[in-house]
């Protein structure tokens, strides 16, 4: 071959080998940028995983607030409308008219006694001894009567405000019966639409943590395979090195045996060295196209915070928080209202008992009186006295009242257990119960409207990060396929090596150890050995080899 041919084809190398590089450097200059993107978006992803990780054993297995708060709207309905029907039942009406009707014959019984009362001292009052005789026991008397007639007509009063106020209180209680009972029907679709969302919303939540855990993951793997284009420029320029001493070698030497050996070896090696080009490039390619698909096959829309179906679940919650605050709000207004009347009952109940226990009491010194009063004429032996005739009818007065106390006491035995039943109902304490369901869903429609919002924010990331990796990797794809395009050059130098080779020439016998002193890579050696394969030195170094890639592996993840 001549000097000046053989000077060109190392030209020729020297420009391959130069484009080669700089192809390589501007697509790993582009594959650190998919990197480095690869590793912001996997840290974006976990942020995501562990923003909507599922703290709560699944929002979409809880019980929505809104059926929770349906469940006690329900059961106010029913005690409402139990408590009302307490306060208006014919049996409670009933007792109440022959309560006072039973206090005002008791009432009536105080003024008989009283009218006894002057009419026994009218009678006496010219008589001075029996007036004397009679005067404490009448003074008596008229402080008993008195206080009787006042202690039945407290009764009588307590006993009107307990039949009006159980009416008013039957009518609010029968209003916040149907109120919620409006709540009930106007909330079942409104819950049965909540649920229905929340469905969707974990759905959407479950897809969007699957298709961002499946980003990270395909961009992670296509990362890993691009270990070759890290090795390669190096191995690249190594490889250029030995064939360029190859053939300098072999323009070198007058041995007609080691020119045609040397100059098979630089032809095998120079056509590796394009195979290897374009294989390495390939799976770059390769690797770069699984990227950029991924990013394609990602959904990655803010769908969970711009009209997705966590927002419209979210909004759906918001309507119904206010549907339960707009209830709640109600149902205390007429609740409140409610039991301020049944609380009047109660307090009128309870001054009705006061006032027949007081009256149990006179009546006991109405008669202690009357029989003193008896024992006293007795002794005195007048049987006919004034004394003894007042002792008389004021024990049938005693008589009367007694009936009547005994049937009052019945009559308020069946309004006491009423007004247990009232206060057993714990409609108070529902309406409470109403409260903390409400605001805790108002909490939790808080801490999922900020969850959405971060979760909108980190989409969004996730999409400006994976267009950054989509157009890098588009890059450093475009700057592989052009290094590509070095490897027909390569190939002609290849065979412009083979032209000159003289191929009845033998060269058994040459001693080539010191050119595979020179290889540095298993490749090389493997294309040696493909000619020479009884060179006992192919293996060295392997391990070496083999050791400084999981290195460069290392660092290129890293």
């Amino acid at each position: 071959m001549p000097k000046e041919c053989e000077h060109g084809d190392r030209q020729v190398l020297d420009g391959v080998a130069v484009d080669v590089m700089e192809r390589f450097e501007d697509g790993l200059g582009h594959l650190s940028r998919v990197r480095m993107g690869a590793r912001a978006l996997g840290e974006t992803v976990e942020s995501l995983l562990a923003l909507t990780e599922d703290r709560h054993d699944g929002d979409a297995k809880a019980e929505d607030p809104l059926v929770q708060f349906l469940t006690h709207a329900r059961v106010i309905l029913d005690r409402s409308g139990e408590t009302a029907r307490l306060l208006s039942e014919p049996s409670f009406s009933e007792t109440l008219a022959q309560m006072d009707s039973d206090l005002r014959q008791l009432r009536d019984r105080a003024t008989e006694l009283r009218s006894v009362t002057y009419l026994t001292k009218i009678v006496c009052a010219e008589n001075t001894i029996e007036n004397a005789r009679l005067d404490p026991f009448i003074r008596t008397l008229e402080q008993r009567s008195v206080e009787l007639r006042e202690i039945s007509g407290d009764a009588i009063h307590a006993s009107s405000a307990i039949r009006i106020a159980s009416g008013e209180a039957a009518a609010k209680l029968s209003s916040l019966g149907a109120t919620f009972g409006e709540l009930v029907q106007t909330a079942q679709g409104a819950a049965t639409e909540i649920g229905t969302l929340a469905e969707g919303h974990a759905r959407h939540i479950a897809v969007v943590r699957d298709n961002s855990r499946q980003l990270a993951e395909d961009i992670g793997g296509a990362v890993t395979r691009l270990i070759d284009c890290l090795q390669f420029p190096d191995a690249f320029s190594q490889r250029r090195e030995h064939v360029v001493a190859i053939i300098a070698a072999r323009d070198a030497t007058t041995d007609a045996a080691e020119r045609h050996a040397l100059g098979r070896i630089a032809a095998a090696q120079l056509a590796s060295m394009g195979e290897a080009l374009v294989r390495v490039t390939q799976d770059a390619q390769a690797a770069l196209s699984m990227v950029t698909a991924s990013v394609d096959a990602c959904d990655l829309s803010g769908g969970a915070a711009h009209g997705g179906p966590s927002a419209q679940w979210l909004q759906a919650a918001h309507r119904g928080n206010g549907l339960m605050r707009e209830a709640a709000d109600a149902g205390r207004s007429r609740l409140d209202a409610s039991l301020a009347l049944v609380d009047g009952v109660l307090g009128h109940i309870a001054a009705a008992i006061a006032g027949l226990e007081a009256s149990v009491d006179l009546n006991g010194s109405l008669e202690n009186s009357a029989r003193n009063a008896a024992i006293s004429a007795s002794r005195a032996g007048d049987s006919g006295s004034a004394l003894h005739v007042l002792s008389q009818n004021v024990h049938q007065v005693v008589l009367a009242t007694t009936t009547l106390t005994e049937r009052l006491a019945k009559a308020l035995q069946r309004v006491h257990r009423v007004s247990d039943d009232l206060k057993g109902a714990g409609l108070r304490e529902e309406l409470e119960t109403l409260d903390r369901i409400q605001s805790g869903a108002k909490a939790m429609a808080e801490t999922q409207k900020h969850m959405l919002h971060r979760l909108g924010g980190q989409q969004l990331d996730l999409s400006r990060q994976a267009s950054e990796i989509r157009h890098a990797a588009e890059s450093a794809s475009a700057a592989f396929r052009t290094a590509a395009q070095e490897a027909p050059r390569l190939e002609m130098i290849a065979a412009q090596q083979e032209q000159v080779l003289n191929l009845g020439e033998a060269d058994a016998g040459v001693d080539l150890s010191w050119v595979e002193a020179l290889y540095t890579m298993e490749e090389e050696r493997s294309v040696h050995r493909a000619l020479y394969p009884a060179s006992a030195s192919a293996a060295m170094g392997a391990s070496a080899v083999a050791e400084e890639a999981d290195d460069d592996l290392d660092g290129f993840l890293m």
